[in-house]
């Protein structure tokens, strides 16, 4: 008994479609390199309360990078959804 032969449209045939892998990875390094802000900014900061013995950087720091990772998720996010412009 053999198994019937699949469709030709099958959805991994089809020009210009992407594995849902793909899409997984592509979001996963999106949020992992916005993480990685965070935690840099934060780390940088703390470093910085420690060199000059203060108590506010690492708290800056963080929030400072909080913002600079959401606007980065935001930005790559939206020029991803935008088609492109034909000059």
């Amino acid at each position: 008994m053999s198994l019937p032969p699949e469709p030709a449209s099958s959805k991994e045939n089809s020009p210009g479609e992407t594995s849902p892998w793909v899409e997984a990875g592509r979001i996963i390094s999106h949020v992992t390199t916005a993480i990685g802000v965070m935690l840099v900014c934060g780390w940088l900061g703390s470093q910085l309360d420690r060199l000059w013995n203060l108590q506010f950087f690492a708290f800056t720091g963080f929030a400072g990078g909080s913002v600079l990772g959401i606007w980065h998720l935001i930005r790559v996010v939206s020029a991803e959804e935008k088609p492109p412009q034909k000059d």
